[in-house]
């Protein structure tokens, strides 16, 4: 399974939550998700690749 988290460039705690609460929220998020067991982190770019790898082997 894989999760992607994309963040709007307003993502700062200012806007609605003050006290970058935004941002304290999103670290206990990573923190919980780096602490459970099989949890990678990886790059767009490095999913992508293997992405594209496997499409290539699926073609031949």
């Amino acid at each position: 399974m894989s999760v992607s988290i994309c963040i709007s460039f307003d993502f700062d705690g200012i806007s609605s939550w003050s006290g970058g609460a935004r941002m304290l929220m999103l670290e206990r998020l990573l923190d919980h998700m780096a602490n459970a067991k099989g949890v990678v982190f990886r790059t767009m770019e490095d999913v992508a690749a293997e992405f594209r790898a496997r499409a290539m082997d699926q073609k031949r």
